[in-house]
């Protein structure tokens, strides 16, 4: 079986049954399924729908984006973390992904304490469920959803927290000009839960504005094989997102993300995939 999966992002503008319905017609073995889509579309159909459908649920996006400086409305946004925790392990989940939420107009170290304090009330109950929550460093440009931009700065996050049930999301998109990015893959590719790939449409002023995979600027073969070489054993998750994803369309799109990650695979850069620990 397949290493990658289907973020549902990368057809924003369908439904689950349609979403179901393309992703079969590509072959495709895995979804990560979007909270937004599933509540959208009725969580109890939605949830046959999914398990009719015989793909296998890489990732439950998502948890957050949290009122890190509103202490207020933490009681209501951590419930409905743990809601969307349980939901995701009942449809097999591994992993459910999460965006911290803004920390401007504060420091950095603000911000940290803050989602540090979150945790503490987040991580037992992921433990609970079984399942690992896999943070995203946001793009620069969006700091409205994350106050955490670079992959080496999560990572470091990861480790001060110190449990196995918090992990990194490597965001393709938003990691691969970094300095340390191949010291990072070789030294702490086990704290990486997710890697969310795309590709990143040159000379763009906007963001997302991504590519079908190997069509844009990202090293992709590079990077993929630093994973692999670092231990990196789970799912490549396909998150096409921006305005030539819309004019090209979302089945070709991802016909043609999908070929160059199974043309990866028969070269021997992507190993099979095996149970994960």
């Amino acid at each position: 079986m397949s290493r990658w999966s289907i973020n549902q992002a990368s057809s924003l503008g369908c439904d689950l049954e349609r979403d179901l319905a393309t992703y079969a017609e590509l072959g495709a073995t895995a979804i990560t399924v979007m909270h937004a889509k599933l509540e959208a579309f009725g969580r109890e159909a939605g949830v046959k729908l999914l398990r009719a459908s015989g793909l296998r649920v890489s990732a439950y996006s998502s948890i957050g984006g949290f009122s890190l400086h509103e202490r207020e409305r933490w009681p209501t946004e951590l419930a409905a973390a743990r809601e969307a925790i349980e939901l995701g392990a009942e449809l097999g989940a591994r992993t459910i992904l999460m965006i911290t939420g803004p920390g401007q107009p504060h420091p950095y170290p603000a911000s940290e304490a803050a989602l540090l304090a979150l945790l503490d009330e987040l991580l037992p109950a992921a433990e609970r469920a079984g399942v690992v929550i896999a943070f995203e460093h946001n793009h620069a440009l969006r700091v409205d959803l994350g106050f955490i931009h670079s992959l080496h700065d999560a990572l470091d996050l990861v480790e001060r927290v110190g449990s196995p049930r918090f992990r990194v999301c490597l965001e393709m998109n938003n990691a691969w000009i970094e300095r340390h990015l191949e010291r990072d893959l070789r030294e702490r590719c086990a704290l990486i839960e997710l890697v969310q790939v795309n590709d990143f449409a040159p000379g763009t002023l906007q963001t997302p504005d991504r590519v079908p995979l190997g069509d844009g600027m990202i090293p992709l073969r590079r990077i993929i094989d630093g994973l692999e070489r670092g231990g990196y054993r789970g799912d490549y998750d396909v998150e096409l997102v921006g305005p030539r994803i819309e004019t090209l369309g979302y089945a070709e799109a991802l016909r043609r993300s999908l070929a160059y990650l199974e043309a990866l695979a028969d070269e021997g850069v992507i190993a099979a995939r095996e149970p994960r620990p």
